[in-house]
């Protein structure tokens, strides 16, 4: 019979740090072309395009898709000083963000009248605000397109707002004045390409999905595998982290919302984690419910300290099969992990709770409720006047001087019991460490050293009737930190080793 040493009364998981954010959007482009003159500076008017034409002053740029050189708009050679014209310009709806506008001028210098031509400085106004103005001379030779890029983040509201205007600079050469305006500049035609996120619906048949949001980063991938029809981007808003975080598991939650249920498999075997470089990453299904909630544990490589990331889900693939590599989510240093969502009424079941490491230190039951629910899926109850408990978990002794214990729990009360989370010792023997609730609320961890001595932090009024926690205690060699839902709740400066465990 295996010692009995190792008591696990709670699920053993990772705190996730890093928030997830499904972005429900495709990559798309559209010409956007001008739609409103919304000032009078340029007085040359040629042609009739637009037919509500009245006053003074109207659009005149050509509105269709192929530039008609006949209609336009100049600025003549009379006068002094700069015009300004500005163009409202047509929207689109179902934008989730915008990245870039390319401004494409169809313009010509009818006439020269000195040594230097004139020029147009071409701007983008978005909320009131101007970019960036570039500069170009249009051609004396005939109408060409020049094409000004334009980049930035912006929501619906902002696409709503653009304006592109264009000011007449008046340049001059030897013999010229300053100021004088001797050029003849026409514009015919003014357009924009927007590059833009659009939100999108599931009742497509197929789509792809590519990431442009340079916040995230950008797809260089491409479409990893031909094989797979579908896939979602899985973005990371990391801007809070302090730290790098490097073979991190993090857990995905999916819903009808989120994934087409309808093109995955049953059991979800043909769900692919992909990074941005085509490396596939090991995952872990936690929970598959075709009619609710799923849940996956993925290991990411590297998640940088204030930075956003992304990587893809891919699927949507009949012929695949089970891609689990449940093993090698948990592989980074962890001892054992337990997601204590098995089913066994009664007591006495050996075996039963499954450690989801390479090290298979599966525990014995002893435990009469089970499949409670969660926090993260299924759990299971304890309750100290029946004497439920997990034991008999493997030999899985303490080694080191450095240690991490963590567990997700509710408590039922905060009486004066004492009720253990996650417990590492020899029976009768002082070794080993503990993170338990020591009464009233109070969160205790500590660890034996060599000595005997227990080294402990204690932490009033922690834990709460009915409240999920994740609560978790770590000890560096130097130093005890315990926290509460990722929030160092307390800490004490120890120098000590602990007191191993051979078994």
């Amino acid at each position: 019979m295996k010692p009995r040493h190792f008591l696990i009364p709670v699920v053993v998981l990772v705190l996730i740090f890093a928030f997830i954010r499904f972005q429900n959007a495709k990559a798309a482009s559209t010409v956007l072309v001008p739609n409103a003159d919304v000032t009078t500076q340029w007085p040359v008017l040629g042609g009739t395009a637009d037919s509500s034409c009245s006053g003074t002053h109207c659009t005149r740029v050509d509105e269709g898709a192929t530039p008609n050189d006949n209609d336009y708009v100049g600025t003549g050679t009379s006068g002094t000083g700069d015009e300004v014209e500005v163009y409202e310009l047509s929207t689109v709806g179902g934008v989730e963000s915008a990245s870039k506008v390319d401004v494409v001028i169809r313009g010509f210098i009818a006439t020269v009248g000195g040594s230097v031509r004139d020029a147009v400085s071409v701007n983008l106004r978005v909320n009131g605000t101007l970019q960036t103005a570039v500069e170009i001379k249009p051609s004396s030779s005939g109408y060409t397109d020049q094409t000004v890029s334009f980049s930035g983040d912006w929501t619906q509201a902002d696409v709503d707002s653009m304006r592109v205007e264009l000011t007449r600079k008046v340049l001059f050469g030897t013999g010229g004045s300053p100021g004088d305006r001797d050029d003849d500049l026409r514009v015919s035609n003014v357009s924009a390409t927007l590059t833009y996120f659009q939100v999108i619906n599931y009742s497509q048949t197929a789509y792809r999905w590519f990431n442009h949001n340079t916040s995230y980063g950008k797809d260089t991938l491409g479409w990893w595998d031909t094989a797979w029809k579908s896939r979602r981007i899985i973005n990371f808003d990391n801007p809070g982290a302090t730290e790098n975080l490097t073979n991190f598991p993090v857990l995905v939650y999916l819903d009808p919302t989120k994934v087409d249920y309808d093109k995955t498999q049953n059991g979800g075997q043909d769900i692919r984690f992909v990074d941005q470089d085509g490396a596939v990453l090991h995952h872990e299904i936690k929970t598959w419910n075709e009619a609710d909630k799923s849940e996956v544990w993925v290991k990411i490589p590297q998640l940088d300290a204030g930075k956003n990331d992304f990587i893809y889900m891919y699927y949507d693939n009949p012929a695949a099969t089970d891609g689990q590599n449940k093993t090698g989510v948990w592989s980074n240093g962890y001892s054992s992990v337990y997601h204590l969502e098995e089913h066994n009424p009664g007591k006495g079941g050996v075996d039963i709770y499954k450690d989801a490491t390479a090290n298979a230190l599966h525990c014995d039951d002893i435990v009469d409720d089970f499949n409670k629910e969660d926090k993260i899926g299924a759990s299971q109850s304890f309750r100290n006047a029946e004497g439920d408990w997990i034991s008999e978990c493997g030999n899985q002794g303490i080694t080191t001087n450095t240690l991490t214990l963590e567990a997700w729990v509710k408590m039922a009360s905060t009486a004066g019991e004492i009720d253990r989370f996650v417990t590492i010792h020899q029976k009768g023997v002082a070794d080993g460490a503990t993170i338990r609730h020591e009464g009233n609320g109070v969160l205790r961890f500590y660890f034996f050293d060599t000595g005997g001595t227990a080294r402990s932090v204690s932490v009033s009024s922690t834990l709460s009737v009915n409240e999920w926690a994740h609560v978790a205690a770590t000890y560096d060699g130097s130093t005890i930190r315990v926290y509460k839902n990722g929030v160092q709740v307390g800490s004490t400066a120890i120098t000590a080793t602990i007191r191993s465990t051979d078994d």
